[in-house]
């Protein structure tokens, strides 16, 4: 998607049309899923590309590994590997503006489909700053001055209608 902003409000990208400033702004991703010679794992990859946002000169890359595996006919696992970099103050106000951000993140997921319509779901998160920056557990515009690493657990209980 590539959009031109106007601080007027009249834009052709309404995602971006609370931005103040002015000029293009362009998101691309590129995502694939292959299956693999072990019939129930899937492997995907993802580039997403971002500038523009929320001003000018930023920009942000993120590489996305995916491992999907259908252990049983109701019990799916998942794995994603994140890797992201960006210009300072895409993602976080840098306390060290000599460097870009570099953020790593790993996530395995367990899904166990209870019933009919009615998935249960266990998620592990880590996030780490590659750059050394402190961007985690943050009051919101702060400067980073908390954890160079988070961990996020996660349970869900979900109904498809």
């Amino acid at each position: 998607m590539n959009g031109l902003n106007s601080a007027s409000g009249n834009t052709a990208n309404s995602a971006f049309a609370g931005s103040s400033t002015p000029g293009h702004e362009t998101s691309v991703n590129v995502s694939a899923t292959t299956p693999t010679p072990l019939t129930n794992l899937k492997v995907g990859l993802s580039y997403d590309y971002t500038d523009g946002f929320p001003s000018f000169d930023n920009y942000a890359d993120v590489w996305t590994l995916y491992l999907m595996y259908q252990a049983t006919e109701k019990l799916k696992l998942n794995g994603r590997v994140e890797y992201t970099t960006a210009s300072n103050g895409f993602w976080y106000t840098p306390s060290d503006t000599s460097h870009n951000s570099k953020l790593l993140g790993l996530t395995g997921t367990i899904d166990y489909s209870l019933w009919k319509n009615v998935m249960s779901r266990l998620e592990v998160r880590w996030d780490h700053s590659l750059s050394g920056d402190r961007p985690y557990n943050v009051p919101t515009g702060d400067a980073p001055t908390g954890e160079k690493n988070v961990v996020t657990v996660a349970l869900n209980i979900i109904y498809s209608f």
